[in-house]
């Protein structure tokens, strides 16, 4: 019986340098070139095809108008089979580009909907983000891996500053001319937050730019900011992003270690500051698979060193919201690691932010931007004390080491929960003897110790985040976010339209200065503290606002998981926290038990 063919390699290459109609680019034909030599040197030539389509001057015999295009994805989709592999690069201008209303849908129009998000192409006609979507969708739902980069600025970031190493238009493109068509509807999105288990929740849609679930997307930048070009020794222009990933392939496949794509973004992330230093790529999708493979491989890492200053000062992308407290000690590993056994340096964190904490490099370790850390000794500034009935169980659970929770004897004063023991069920009840609310009853079996470790965890983690307090109030007078249509009650299953607005006067032309960072929390009623704003998908933990500037929309569905609740009273409170880099804050939707 003949072997199985290997499965095919698909690549769609697009690099555009010159335009007819808007600015010309320097480094994105070059950008092509250089990741056609990548597959070429990486991936066995049986398998790979690869489209390219360039436009280094004027009048190419095969230009990237939106028909090849187009037709490029559809004879990929014709040919490929079920476990090959797709590779699309793209390297031109990204572009904002007013969008004709559907009136069966008139709400996508409102409030900062009315623009596609685009990728320039030569012609009269561009490829929308939802077109593109709709591309890798079909990719994907036919069972063919997919890997998609963009080294363009995704959202028209550039709109208001004149730099040829911007890739992006200084204006909004008009319609075109002969698109008859409007923004699709895409009833499955809206039904994501009640597909799941019932819950009194919300979550947060992602736009169609970055809704990407079956395969990976890589952005160059944030909806703010710039993705630039740069060049290299030699005078070269390149994409920051297409340059820096070039590099941390090229570094994290020295160990022989295919890395992942979080793998990859982590490093990427870690150092295109040293050619960008204002760009903070985003990934969405799967983040777990291996680099062109299919393969998976879970992270166990805690967190990445993504910034070293020069007095040996490194920084992690963690932070207060994230439990790092000061005086913990960290385990750093070499740069690409997946095995978290290897130590390079331990660290301890001297100064904690919202979402990053540093520490010193001890003297002779050679850290770099890009390695991963994992906790080692963590700091326990608020235990939950807990005493148990049961003299066996509480043996169990005394066995447990490192978490945020004490146990204690049954006769223990010092305790603000009790684990009752009560026909052959443990029970979780407050100091009162009040059974928690949606708290389950526990069978006393073998599974017991580590069922009620594991709630009593995520419990200790919704006390934590539910103290977080306004340290520096002053700050509140910079933002505001708000319901768009100014929505009082929320009912079950109705949505609330998010937008923030960052108060803070805009800067000087060119300076990503005074930007502020918004992240949504949702303590939930079953006591799980869930991200619902960025996307929990996404690799960001937070969106990013420059000054003077109003966020996208954010439509939240809310559910209710006790049907006798008829309605949402909400609190959402603020946290606000300056670093010497950024200002974060964090909205917090607390619900109502």
């Amino acid at each position: 019986m003949s072997a199985l063919p290997p499965p095919g390699f698909w690549a769609v290459l697009i690099g555009i340098d010159h335009y007819d109609k808007y600015k010309p680019l320097r480094g994105c034909v070059s950008d092509i070139e250089n990741i056609e030599r990548l597959l070429h040197d990486t991936v066995d030539s049986t398998r790979l095809q690869v489209y390219k389509i360039t436009a280094a001057v004027a009048n190419e015999p095969h230009p990237p108008t939106y028909k090849n295009i187009m037709d490029t994805f559809q004879e990929v989709k014709r040919k490929a089979a079920p476990g090959d592999f797709f590779y699309l690069h793209y390297s031109g201008h990204g572009g904002r580009q007013q969008r004709k209303e559907d009136p069966q849908y008139p709400q996508h129009h409102a409030a900062g909907g009315e623009m596609y998000e685009s990728l320039v192409l030569h012609g009269d006609k561009h490829l929308k983000d939802y077109e593109l979507g709709q591309c890798l969708d079909g990719l994907a739902d036919a069972g063919v891996k997919t890997f998609a980069v963009l080294d363009c600025c995704h959202s028209g970031g550039a709109d208001r500053v004149a730099d040829d190493t911007i890739r992006g238009l200084d204006h909004v493109i008009p319609p075109d001319e002969d698109d008859n068509d409007v923004l699709p509807h895409y009833p499955e999105e809206e039904s994501d937050a009640t597909t799941q288990e019932p819950s009194r929740d919300g979550s947060a849609k992602a736009s169609y730019w970055t809704r990407a679930r079956k395969y990976t997307l890589l952005a160059a930048c944030q909806p703010h900011e710039y993705a630039r070009e740069c060049e290299d020794q030699n005078g070269e222009r390149h994409g920051a992003l297409t340059y820096t990933m070039l590099r941390s392939i090229a570094k994290l496949s020295v160990s022989g270690v295919i890395p992942t794509y979080k793998t990859l973004y982590w490093d990427i992330a870690a150092n295109i500051f040293s050619v960008s230093s204002t760009q903070h790529p985003m990934l969405f999708g799967e983040r777990d698979i291996h680099l062109f493979g299919s393969t998976s491989h879970q992270s166990t890492r805690l967190a990445v060193v993504n910034r070293i200053d020069g007095d040996r000062r490194l920084y992690i992308s963690r932070g207060e919201a994230h439990g790092v407290r000061v005086g913990e000690e960290y385990a750093v590993h070499p740069r690409g690691a997946f095995d978290l056994s290897q130590i390079i340096a331990k660290i301890r964190i001297n100064s904690v932010g919202m979402t990053r904490a540093s520490a010193k490099i001890p003297p002779m370790a050679r850290v770099e931007q890009g390695c991963p850390v994992s906790l080692v000794t963590p700091v326990i500034t608020d235990l939950l004390r807990v005493k148990v009935q049961s003299p066996e169980l509480l043996q169990e659970l005394q066995q447990r080491t490192g978490s945020t929770i004490q146990f204690n004897a049954y006769d223990s004063r010092d305790a603000t929960h009790q684990v009752l023991f009560q026909d052959q069920s443990h029970q979780i009840v407050d100091a009162t003897g009040t059974p928690l609310s949606n708290c389950p009853l526990f069978p006393a079996n073998g599974e017991a110790a580590t069922k009620i470790y594991t709630f009593l965890q995520k419990f200790a983690h919704y006390r934590m985040v539910a103290q977080l307090h306004n340290e520096k109030s002053h700050l509140n007078a910079s933002f505001v976010f708000q319901e768009r249509d100014g929505i009082d009650d929320v009912f079950h299953e109705e949505s609330i339209n998010l937008v923030f607005k960052n108060l803070k006067p805009p800067p000087p032309i060119g300076s990503l200065r005074d930007v502020l960072y918004f992240s949504v929390l949702n303590l939930r009623d079953n006591w799980e503290v869930a991200l619902v704003i960025p996307d929990p998908d996404d690799t960001d933990d937070s969106i990013a606002v420059g000054p003077g500037e109003t966020s996208d929309q954010y439509d939240m569905e809310m559910t209710i998981r006790t049907p006798q609740q008829s309605e949402l009273d909400d609190i959402f409170m603020t946290k606000t926290a300056r670093t010497k880099a950024r200002v974060d804050v964090i909205v917090i939707s607390v619900g109502i038990h």
